[in-house]
């Protein structure tokens, strides 16, 4: 158990933001429970510098959906390495609280919810944890 001296010695979560435009540039995916290819998806390879717990969340202003993929995602095959998926068909999804580990290589896809195909427009990704987390966009190579 650790124990702090006073309010002030608890270490602060490190917010890191990301925006992403999903428009017609942006490659589709089906999901889960769908065969149709009608949902536009960006893809972002994460990293964290420090094991702990991450809370992932979204906003935008139509209702989205979050995977998160140990490794790798393939939009062939979406059930594989997936850890965590959000699809309440809300403009603000919310991921639990997940522990991510140094050293993996992790994969959020970020799309429309399944009840809103082709939607296009700005979400906002904001993750709050023990360190900063580093998001590159994964490009059109698979």
């Amino acid at each position: 158990m650790i124990l702090y001296s006073s309010v002030d010695d608890i270490p602060q979560p490190i917010q890191t933001n990301y925006s992403v435009e999903l428009n017609n540039d942006s490659q589709k995916c089906s999901h889960l429970n769908s065969r149709r290819q009608n949902y536009y998806y960006e893809a972002f390879e994460i990293n964290v510098h420090t094991s702990g717990y991450y809370f992932i969340s979204t906003t935008s202003n139509f209702s989205t959906s979050g995977y998160l993929y140990k490794h790798y995602f393939d939009p062939y095959n979406p059930e594989q390495n997936l850890l965590y998926k959000t699809n309440r068909g809300s403009s603000v999804e919310h991921f639990k609280t997940i522990y991510l580990e140094l050293d993996i290589m992790y994969t959020l896809v970020i799309t429309s919810s399944i009840d809103v195909e082709n939607a296009q427009g700005l979400v906002l990704v904001t993750i709050y944890g023990t360190d900063k987390i580093f998001m590159n966009k994964i490009g059109k190579n698979y």
